[in-house]
């Protein structure tokens, strides 16, 4: 079964959104500030999660830079698996157990984490244990996010894991940079394409779960961005 393309509709500017993930409905709060915005890749991203619905193995999942915490959201309503919402910013993280109190999700919970922070990570696994899955989207607009990215992702994953990176077009520039530096730390790659937005895929190791089927995605391609992609910098200036 092949999971739905997501659609947003906008139930009151800037505050509420119905999103609808293949199987998976929601609402979700979110502003048009730094880090509390529902970035464009989150939508796609949340959608190819939500199809583990009665997946095997896929035990719990954590968010990098979750925002309005769609991607985790969808996932943990899909599989019923428990899941870590992450962020450096307090009220990025009063947004999230917001929604997932709207959302009545179970199992969640949120941490601070500031990306390549040694003593957050550690932090982490001491309370968790590390993860089969790791996600996050739209979290590198800047050459030095993908080391400090990268650097938490070895820290989190398990022996054998994944973790997707979803970029939307404002980011595609990043998404060789990425793939380099992830092969150069021995994990195996692989990106898929749908709208525009790019799921990169590092492996590592030989994990015990299947991913969602890819019908709905298109081979790789450098599509540029589009005028109606919101870029970060627009809202670190604003």
């Amino acid at each position: 079964n092949t999971p739905a393309k997501h659609s947003i509709t906008p139930a009151r500017m800037e505050e509420i959104c119905a999103v609808s993930c293949g199987p998976v409905e929601l609402q979700i709060h979110h502003r048009k500030v730094m880090g509390e915005w529902l970035w464009p890749a989150a939508g796609p991203l949340a959608s190819w999660l939500a199809g583990l619905a009665g997946s095997d193995g896929c035990s719990s999942l954590l968010e990098l830079g979750c925002g309005a915490g769609l991607c985790a959201f969808a996932f943990a309503k899909a599989t019923g698996a428990p899941i870590v919402l992450t962020d450096y910013d307090e009220r990025v993280l009063e947004l999230a157990e917001m929604n997932a109190e709207l959302n009545g999700v179970v199992g969640y919970q949120v941490r601070s984490l500031e990306l390549g922070c040694l003593p957050d990570m550690l932090a982490l696994v001491d309370e968790f244990g590390t993860f089969p899955l790791v996600v996050a989207s739209d979290i590198i607009y800047e050459q030095g996010q993908v080391a400090r990215v990268l650097s938490s992702v070895i820290r989190l994953l398990d022996a054998d894991a994944r973790c997707i990176i979803a970029l939307s077009d404002a980011f595609q520039n990043y998404v060789a940079s990425l793939m380099a530096q992830a092969e150069a730390k021995d994990f195996s790659v692989e990106v898929i394409v749908q709208s525009g937005t790019s799921l990169v895929i590092l492996t590592r190791g030989n994990p015990a779960w299947s991913l969602p089927p890819c019908k709905d995605f298109d081979p790789v391609d450098s599509s540029g961005g589009t005028d109606e992609t919101m870029h970060r910098a627009e809202l670190l200036f604003a």
